[in-house]
């Protein structure tokens, strides 16, 4: 073999090796995103919900009103700030 051959062999086999890197690469972070990212969603969906719950729970206990035996939440401002997370926790 020629030195030539043989520098040309180096170069394909280092392209080969580059674009097989490159290409295990760019799959294992999109199967990450793919994969990952809704986990997260998810997660954080539940999370919220469950502090929504928990807030509107709260507001029915300091600002629910009996009417008709039925336990309503008036919508009124000091209501809506407090479930909208405005207020501080303690007052």
């Amino acid at each position: 073999m020629r030195e030539d051959q043989v520098y040309l062999l180096a170069a394909i086999f280092g392209a080969a090796a580059g674009i097989a890197l490159l290409a295990a690469i760019v799959l294992e972070v999109t199967g990450r995103m793919v994969l990952l990212i809704p986990k997260a969603r998810n997660r954080a969906k539940r999370e919220g919900r469950a502090e929504q719950r928990k807030r509107t729970d709260e507001a029915y206990k300091r600002f629910g009103v009996e009417v008709e035996s039925v336990l309503t939440l008036p919508r009124t401002p000091d209501v809506e700030r407090f479930l909208a997370g405005e207020t501080e926790e303690g007052s």
